[in-house]
Formats: C-alpha cells, structure tokens, sequence
C-alpha cells in the first residue's frame, strides 16, 4: 500500500508543486497587516476543487468590512469516502500566517531536492 501512495505522489508531484506556486502567487494578507483579505485565493481554491472533482463545496463567510467583500471566506470541502462514521479533516490557512509576501512582490520559486524554495527582497516568516 505505501509503494501504491508513494508512487502516486511521485506522479503528481510536478502538478502538487505548480499548484503551490500558483497559490504562492495570490497576496492573502489579513487587513489587520495592512492587507486586503483572502478572498482571491479562496476562489482560486474553489475553482482548482472543481476541477479535482469535489462537488460538495461550501462557503462559510465571516463579515470583515475591512476588506474589498465585506467578508473573509472559509470553505468547507467534502469528499465522501467509503465509511461515514470516519474523516479525515484537513486544515489550512490562507492569509499571512503561512506566507506574508507573494511571488508578485519580487520573490521566485525554484525546485530543488523536490524542495520549493522561495526567495526575493522579502523577508517570509513562517508561523
């Protein structure tokens, strides 16, 4: 079973990297760092979904007149799996808590050692 998931990974690994390239692309940055919300992102995320085939996609907005929507998106994507009674639940943040500048902002990617290295004038922090 491992060899079966590790060489699907394998051959999606390029496909894996360019989407978090892509991702990197989008600014994410909560106004209260000066930025102007998620929104973007999510909607880039809602389209890739649909694309992979999830069907079962759900916005659950907060109200934040601080940003361009009035509202900072959280989606909820389900993919059923063969027994109800279990999940796996995956988490992610979008805005600046996982990546405060953007490729956009002067920084470029590179792979290395199947290794995303992002690099520019910016400083990431990482929390």
């Amino acid at each position: 079973m491992a060899e079966k998931i590790d060489a699907a990974i394998e051959e999606l690994k390029g496909q894996m990297l360019d989407t978090l390239g892509t991702l990197c692309t989008f600014e994410a940055i909560a106004p209260e760092s000066e930025g102007q919300g998620e929104m973007p992102k999510a909607k880039y995320l809602e389209k890739l979904c649909k694309k992979l085939g999830f069907t079962d996609i759900t916005w659950v907005n907060s109200k934040d007149e601080r940003v361009p929507e009035g509202e900072r998106p959280n989606l909820i994507v389900k993919l059923p799996g063969k027994d109800a009674d279990s999940a796996i639940i995956a988490f992610a943040k979008k805005n600046k808590e996982a990546i405060v500048a953007t490729l956009d902002q002067g920084l470029q990617k590179k792979i290395k050692n199947r290794k995303m290295i992002i690099r520019g004038e910016k400083r990431l922090e990482i929390v």
